[in-house]
């Protein structure tokens, strides 16, 4: 059974300027380590979830790679995806646990039992609780919604139309992390994609203040769409490839 995120993945070509981002500014434990390759990297547990970061390879693309999700027993995971021909018959497990991109409309996911460090925030005037939402752009959505209940059985909870911009979104909760599905109204035919990551935080003006003393060109908080909730937004340009946004709920 599917009960949570277990990591989202990301390459980038600066390990140090992620480093100090997710660790110095954000305040999270940022701990080094090693991908399944050998490959430096570093592993920034986040609530219940984590960021796991590696160095980019020889072609310098960086930004969100795969999602991982959790899940209390493997066995049972893999045994459904065979059953619905997604994976070969047999015993063994996916390369690296990931699906390959074509069994997701091309997103990486995986599964994982692996247990996450414990990691509370520094002691700082703000708090990133957690990952609030994962953005998936998703030009066939119902077609990925129909992916995730049928492979994982991690059902859609709602659907609507963002206002104001036309686009579709579906979310996703198999855990206190949320997949949002978004299809652009103008959205060509093409693969899933992640995104962008949207952080819970407590105390976002002192965040914005303390990005902004640190360089980081942080946007101005501002009225989210969800109620009673307020948003402020970094560049992928100024946060190792992601698009970056900082949630305080009221």
């Amino acid at each position: 059974m599917i009960t949570e995120v277990h990591h989202v993945g990301l390459v980038v070509r600066d390990l140090e300027g992620a480093r100090a981002f997710y660790g110095h500014a954000l305040g999270l434990p940022a701990l080094p380590g090693t991908d399944p390759h050998g490959r430096p990297g570093l592993l920034v547990p986040v609530g219940r979830s984590a960021l796991a970061i590696r160095a980019a390879g020889a072609d310098g693309r960086e930004g969100l790679e795969h999602l991982c999700l959790a899940a209390d027993g493997v066995a049972d995971v893999w045994a459904r995806l065979r059953a619905v021909g997604v994976l070969p018959a047999g015993d063994g497990a996916p390369p690296d646990g990931l699906l390959s991109p074509d069994a997701m409309d091309g997103l990486r996911v995986g599964v994982s039992v692996a247990p996450l460090p414990e990691g509370g925030p520094a002691d700082l005037p703000h708090r990133v609780l957690r990952i609030d939402h994962v953005v998936i752009r998703a030009p066939d959505p119902t077609g990925l919604q129909r992916r995730f209940a049928d492979y994982f059985g991690v059902e859609t909870r709602r659907t609507m139309e963002r206002p104001g911009t036309g686009a579709m979104l579906a979310f996703l909760k198999p855990g206190e992390v949320i997949l949002e599905l978004a299809r652009p109204r103008d959205a060509a035919a093409g693969p899933a994609a992640l995104s962008g990551l949207a952080f819970a935080v407590a105390g976002l003006d002192a965040l914005v203040e303390r990005l902004r003393g640190l360089g980081y060109p942080v946007g101005e908080p501002h009225p989210a769409v969800q109620p009673g909730a307020r948003i402020a937004a970094l560049g992928r340009e100024h946060a190792c490839g992601v698009p970056v946004a900082f949630l305080e709920f009221a």
